[in-house]
C-alpha cells in the first residue's frame, strides 16, 4: 500500500512540474492567451443592439470618492453594431468585460471633461481593446487638453506595449494599433471645459 501511495505521489509531483514547465512555454502561453481572448474578452455572447436600435448602458456611475459598489463614470452607447464610450472611469473596462462587451469593437471614446474620475480607466480600455483585437488606434475625443492626456497615457504604456508585442508577436498585437489617438473637440466661443 505504501508503495502505491509513493508512486502516486511521485506521479503527481512529476505532473505538477511538467504542467508548470508547459506554462512557461511560449507556445502554450500563446495558445492560452488566444483562448482567453476568444472566449472571455471578445464577448461573442454579448447582446447589444439590433441594427436599427440605439442602446445605452451605464457602465459606471461613481464619483471621485471611493465606492466598492460603483465603477467610475462611463456610459456605453451601442448604435446597431457601433460601440462608443462616453467617459472612461476606473473599472469601466472590468465591467464591460464582465458583461462580455466586444472590447475590440469600441470605435471611440468621448471624454466630457478632463477630471481624473472621467479619464482614470483610459489605460485599461486602451489595453483590453487592443488585446481583444482592435486593429487601429482608438480615437479619444475631448476638449482642449485631451491631446496631452492621450500622449501621457501612450507614453506611460509604451514600454508595456513593447513587452506585449515581443511576448505575443506583432501578428497578434499589431504595434500600430496600440495607441490612443486624440481628437480635440473645439469648445464654443473658445472656452475650455470645466
Amino acid at each position: 500500500m505504501k508503495r502505491v501511495l509513493y508512486i502516486a505521489l511521485i506521479t503527481v509531483i512529476v505532473l505538477v512540474i511538467a504542467g508548470a514547465a508547459a506554462l512557461q512555454s511560449v507556445a502554450v502561453d500563446t495558445w492560452l492567451f488566444k483562448q482567453f481572448v476568444s472566449r472571455g474578452i471578445d464577448g461573442t455572447d454579448a447582446q447589444l443592439a439590433d441594427a436599427d436600435e440605439l442602446s445605452v448602458l451605464l457602465v459606471g456611475t461613481g464619483t471621485p470618492l471611493p465606492d466598492k459598489s460603483r465603477a467610475g463614470p462611463s456610459t456605453m452607447i451601442a448604435a446597431g453594431s457601433h460601440l462608443y464610450l462616453v467617459d472612461a472611469g476606473v473599472d469601466a473596462a472590468r465591467n464591460l468585460q464582465l458583461w462580455k462587451v466586444p472590447m475590440d469593437k469600441i470605435e471611440a471614446i468621448l471624454i466630457t471633461h478632463l477630471h481624473s474620475d472621467h479619464i482614470g480607466g483610459l489605460a485599461e480600455i486602451r489595453l483590453q481593446s487592443w488585446v481583444a483585437g482592435r486593429k487601429t488606434p482608438l480615437k479619444v475625443y475631448g476638449p482642449p487638453g485631451i491631446e496631452r492626456v492621450v500622449a501621457g497615457f501612450n507614453e506611460a504604456y509604451a514600454i508595456d506595449d513593447s513587452y506585449r508585442v515581443k511576448h505575443h508577436g506583432a501578428a497578434m498585437l499589431p504595434p500600430a494599433a496600440a495607441p490612443l489617438e486624440a481628437v480635440v473637440v473645439a469648445m464654443p466661443n473658445g472656452k475650455n471645459a470645466p
